[in-house]
């Protein structure tokens, strides 16, 4: 996933060449980006070897400025000899990533130059943006960013006097100068430790990056359904995050000192959970003023709760569990062919399943407590495949949608949760993270485009779900999605095409990142995902079914089976 520093130097050097070979800003000219690999170290020798050069014309100004803004070292210190020192004193390169898409070429995209004023513009195509506080947002396909950048002489020589704050970088770029971290908070519970994914630099800074969005809190769909344990305005005074041999100290202000010792521990949790991603740190010690918190909560809360059990499928019209290479009868469950069983799904816990009945207009659920007792939970036109929460809660909703979903409780009580932004849309597929703090919810609006939204679950003091928050659509790029399922607690697997000419493939998608393709599996209709997201189910309309582990997908000759589903 790694690329090389190199890569985004020769890209953003083919994007510029039309500025190249003459003393003037042209008005004009074809503008080309490649993507090329090289070694990393290469290319940072490359980089922070290159200062502007004596008597450059503006065109090399502007192109090593976009080159040397890929280094970071001593806050981008080579870059800023590109600019005047009024540029440099106001240029901001850590307030947003454009990022452009992986093998896009810009042959076609022109740039030029501003009717007055020695000013050169250029459109960007964009793929993400990543802000100052690392939230990465996809973008709409063909969505492009203008950048322009006004030149004067300083002393005889180019240089650069406005620029656009933050800096421009390749999907694989990217990729390899930042990385993602899960930054925790609470379910409402303090049960799960709910992730909330950013991107930072790669640089010594990233602990107290870290610390820092703890503090300031979740992203705004995760409000209320993500908890803090950090008193509001907590703030670090010393503005960093001090580390040495392995140890990181975090000292916080006196907003931290007057609360609890349970309390206490609660911050010191999510502040060693989110630390201890970073490599170089072992060990974590947390302060309020001059007092050193102590341990953290006797029972501590899980991180991407991993879930026992095999994929339930429907083989030969009765629900079955996937075996290695066969279908076995589930323990409990009795004969469900009168019901014609669909779109299974299996509780967290391995001890209730359900299943859609009668077309799907039925809801049904049985218990291997007690396999006479098949219920039907709710009945309707047509649902779409259940999904289970923890504690039991069970969520679905009508195809049909009118703006709302369905979440029944583990005793049978029905709760209509509002979903507006569903209104007059095709409902595909609900799921439920397994922490149970957040939902996936695919759909289809009127025009035929696909939307995976992903947004909080917010929650009764009791347990019970009360609403939802509002919603980021994290699949902007897809043209057509068929189905979905978490893989682990920050990433999707589904099935889905970026355009109606392309075949729909199986694929990973960050929530908060990138997407990545998985292969391919001919006619794939569904996907299921286990909890850390290494096993992978899908299955085809004509009933075969594919088993991804090691990184391929292979056929289950021997077996027939639909819609594979793992617990939750």
């Amino acid at each position: 996933m790694l690329s090389s520093f190199r890569a985004l130097v020769v890209g953003i050097t083919m994007l510029l060449l039309v500025l190249s070979g003459c003393a003037g800003i042209p008005t004009s000219g074809p503008v080309g980006v490649g993507d090329p690999g090289t070694s990393d170290e290469d290319a940072r020798s490359q980089i922070s070897a290159s200062g502007p050069e004596k008597g450059a014309d503006p065109n090399k100004i502007v192109r090593g400025f976009i080159a040397a803004a890929e280094g970071t070292a001593n806050n981008f210190a080579v870059a800023k000899k590109f600019l005047t020192q009024g540029a440099a004193a106001t240029w901001n390169p850590l307030e947003s990533v454009s990022i452009y898409p992986r093998g896009e070429y810009l042959n076609d995209i022109r740039g030029g130059i501003a009717e007055e004023g020695q000013e050169y513009s250029i459109d960007i195509p964009i793929a993400a943006t990543v802000d100052s506080e690392g939230r990465y947002t996809a973008a709409a396909a063909g969505k492009s960013t203008k950048q322009m950048f006004g030149l004067t002489k300083v002393d005889g020589q180019w240089r650069i006097s406005s620029v656009p704050n933050g800096i421009v970088l390749s999907e694989s770029m990217f990729e390899s100068v930042f990385d993602a971290y899960s930054v925790y908070f609470y379910d409402s519970g303090y049960d799960y430790l709910v992730p909330d994914v950013r991107w930072f630099i790669k640089r010594t800074a990233a602990a107290t990056d870290l610390v820092q969005a703890l503090l300031d809190g979740p992203v705004s769909w995760l409000g209320g359904a993500a908890i803090s344990a950090f008193p509001e305005g907590t703030k670090l005074p010393l503005k960093a995050v001090t580390t040495l041999n392995g140890k990181a100290t975090v000292t916080l202000d006196d907003a931290a000192q007057d609360v609890s010792n349970d309390q206490k521990s609660l911050m010191r949790q999510q502040i060693e959970a989110t630390l201890r991603q970073i490599p170089s740190i072992q060990s974590v010690e947390v302060f309020a003023g001059s007092s050193e918190f102590g341990s953290t909560p006797e029972q501590e809360a899980q991180s991407n709760p991993q879930v026992e059990g095999e994929p339930v499928v429907v083989a030969d019209g009765q629900l079955r569990q996937v075996s290695a290479t066969q279908v076995d009868p589930i323990s409990g469950v009795p004969s469900l062919a009168e019901l014609k069983p669909s779109r299974p799904a299996a509780s967290l816990a391995g001890n209730r399943y359900a299943f859609l009945g009668d077309g799907g207009k039925k809801l049904y659920e049985v218990g291997t407590d007690d396999p006479a007792d098949i219920r039907v939970l709710a009945e309707g036109k047509s649902f779409v495949a259940p999904s289970y929460a923890p504690r039991d809660w069970l969520w679905t909703g009508e195809a049909d949608n009118e703006g709302n979903l369905i979440a029944i409780s583990g005793d049978g009580k029905p709760v209509t949760i509002s979903a507006p932004w569903l209104a007059d849309r095709e409902l595909k597929a609900v799921q439920i993270s397994r922490d149970g703090a957040r939902i996936a919810v695919l759909s289809v609006g009127t025009g035929g485009q696909s939307s995976i939204n992903v947004t909080g679950i917010r929650y009764e003091s009791a347990g019970e779900p009360s609403g939802l928050n509002s919603p980021v659509d994290i699949s902007t790029r897809f043209d057509d999605v068929k189905d979905i399922s978490w893989a682990g607690d920050t990433e999707l697997a589904l099935v889905g095409r970026l355009t109606s000419e392309t075949d729909f493939a199986p694929w990973r998608l960050v929530v908060g990142g990138p997407m990545s393709e998985l292969g391919t599996v001919p006619e794939i209709q569904s996907i299921t995902a286990s909890s850390d997201g290494q096993s992978m189910y899908a299955g085809t309309a004509a009933g075969k079914l594919y088993s991804r582990s090691g990184g391929s997908w292979q056929e289950l000759l021997d077996i027939k089976g639909s819609d594979p589903s793992y617990p939750g």
